[in-house]
């Protein structure tokens, strides 16, 4: 379902939640920016990125997540026409992060895979934490796979997309700040007839929310709004 936030059309609510997880970490975002090929016959669209942290984010439930959307997330920063960077001298991207489901923070910190390039030219899969810091990796690389620009002939198992979209939480609760903003961004609502955020009663949420718009700080133009913690 569409959603209306920050006066961006976002094609699902998911991707909104993004949205203001990252804007409740004063993360600056893009959305979809542009059409990029990645393969001989396969162009890609990113969903977000984020520009202080040369990152890019790939938002998807596992019932989208089909071979030719895997074989693009691979590609896109281990292939063999990786993703620009957005900014001068736009060298090839080392990194995109799989955005799944958010889940609100009680079990311990949540994690999301990253998607990075080896030094074999495979795309390492690796578990990686997510605050105002962008992505940390949490260890080591979880598996090492082929990125030729080219789809499988099948999507991946049910127990791979889980491990892709939806890990376990790590033994370690996050910041104060960074599980206010997964526990609301997790929960947010949205009006069906509308297809706007539902407003919140909590102040600082609100006052946080306010104070961006389409990924960026109002206000000055390239400087941060620093708020207070939740």
């Amino acid at each position: 379902m569409e959603a209306l936030y920050s006066g961006k059309v976002f094609r699902s609510r998911l991707e909104a939640r993004w949205a203001i997880l990252m804007d409740l970490l004063e993360i600056n975002w893009d959305y979809e920016p542009s059409h990029y090929q990645v393969g001989p016959h396969l162009w890609y669209l990113p969903d977000f990125y984020l520009p202080e942290h040369e990152t890019w984010l790939e938002v998807k439930g596992a019932a989208f997540m089909d071979a030719g959307s895997m074989a693009k997330v691979l590609a896109s920063v281990a292939g063999p026409m990786p993703v620009p960077l957005r900014e001068a001298p736009y060298t090839a991207s080392r990194r995109l992060m799989l955005g799944g489901p958010l889940v609100r923070t009680t079990a311990g910190r949540p994690v999301h895979t990253l998607v990075t390039r080896s030094l074999a030219g495979k795309a390492d899969l690796t578990y990686a934490t997510f605050g105002r810091e962008g992505a940390v990796p949490a260890g080591e690389p979880w598996d090492s796979v082929e990125a030729t620009g080219i789809p499988k002939a099948r999507r991946p198992s049910a127990p791979r997309l889980k491990a892709l979209l939806e890990p376990e939480p790590i033994a370690l609760m996050p910041p104060a700040d960074v599980a206010a903003a997964y526990r609301f961004a997790a929960t947010a609502a949205f009006d069906d007839a509308t297809r706007t955020l539902a407003a919140s009663n909590d102040y600082v949420i609100s006052s946080r929310l306010a104070a961006r718009r389409s990924g960026r700080p109002l206000g000055v133009p390239g400087t941060a709004v620093r708020l207070r913690n939740a």
